[in-house]
Parts: structure tokens; C-alpha cells; sequence
């Protein structure tokens, strides 16, 4: 298994989300964003290794929709959370999976 920009940046949403979601927030919208970013990362994450959910998530370009709400819900996180780092490393890799969508980054130095 390859290690991608789009790996990592999965991983960049996922894990805070769920370290943010173990500090146990109060409000339940920023429960909500905390868990549909840890549900899209976690997919992301799964579909590298599982060759037919890739499949699955590319056939209906659900790779691009997943990585264009990550990065809203990336810039709602980063609003809602008390914790600064959290929801910086959330907003660097929706961002980042968003701007791969829209085919801003890419190219030949990233893989």
C-alpha cells in the first residue's frame, strides 16, 4: 500500500475528529460536523486498501463529493471546536481533500 497525499489528508480529518469526539463537545451540531468528518475519513481511509469500495466510491464520483464536503465541514469544525489544534489539522486536511477535488493541488509532485 502506497502512502498518498490523499491517505494522509483522510487520516488529517479522521483522527482529530474522533479525538475531538472523545473530549466529549456539548453542542450537538459540533457533535454532528465532528462525526460525519470521522464517518468521510474513515471511508476514505478504507476505500485505498479495499479495491471494490474504491470502485464503488469512484464509479458515482462520490470521491469527489466526500472530499468537497470534508472541506466544509472542515471550515465548520475549525468554527465550532474549543480546541485550536484539533481543528486546525481538520481544517489543513479538508482543505486539502477539497482542493484535490476541485484539481487545484496535483500534478506530478503529488502522488
Amino acid at each position: 500500500m502506497q502512502l498518498t497525499v490523499d491517505l494522509v489528508c483522510a487520516g488529517l480529518i479522521a483522527v482529530p475528529a474522533v479525538m475531538a469526539l472523545a473530549s466529549g463537545p456539548k453542542d450537538a451540531v459540533t457533535r454532528g460536523v465532528l462525526i460525519a468528518l470521522a464517518v468521510i475519513g474513515a471511508l476514505l481511509i478504507a476505500a485505498i486498501p479495499i479495491d471494490e469500495l474504491e470502485s464503488l466510491l469512484e464509479r458515482f464520483h462520490l470521491v469527489l463529493i466526500l472530499a468537497i464536503a470534508a472541506g466544509a465541514l472542515a471550515i465548520a469544525a475549525v468554527i465550532r471546536l474549543p480546541n485550536r489544534v484539533l481543528g486546525s489539522l481538520i481544517l489543513v486536511g479538508g482543505l486539502m481533500l477539497a482542493a484535490r477535488a476541485f484539481e487545484v493541488l496535483g500534478g506530478w509532485a503529488i502522488v
